[in-house]
């Protein structure tokens, strides 16, 4: 039923390790709880959905809608990237261009991208 609700809104699905895939996100139909969770990348975006076609797309499509609208541009992830390695060298004291770890880069990205609350909220816990 639910295969076929997606179809008729011509949503493709297709048989994968989660019950359904519904690109980009997996939906797994848990019978005996009588719900659903939906998926993206194997983390439950979405947990105990009613077993009702209707309320599992609706589901998906507001799973789908948030990761379309957190979707970081490939300019953006770029800037932010290159922003981040700039910061890793400064932090470092190295010359531009020099060679770092990967890691490294990533730790930066990720910090550059907390909220100013959940910074506070760090410093403010840092410092009790």
């Amino acid at each position: 039923e639910i295969g076929a609700h997606f179809a008729e809104r011509e949503v493709p699905v297709a048989p994968g390790p989660a019950d359904l895939d519904a690109p980009p996100l997996d939906i797994l139909v848990e019978a005996r709880r009588d719900r659903a969770s939906i998926s993206y990348a194997g983390e439950v975006v979405k947990d105990g959905v009613p077993l009702s076609p209707e309320r599992i797309f609706r589901e998906w499509e507001s799973a789908l809608g948030r990761l379309e609208r957190d979707a970081t541009s490939p300019e953006s992830f770029a800037r932010l990237l290159m922003e981040a390695y700039d910061d890793v060298l400064r932090l470092r004291e190295l010359k531009a261009d020099a060679r770092v770890r990967l890691t490294d880069v990533h730790f930066q990205m990720f910090v550059r991208r907390q909220t100013a609350q959940v910074r506070r909220s760090q410093y403010t816990q840092g410092c009790a």
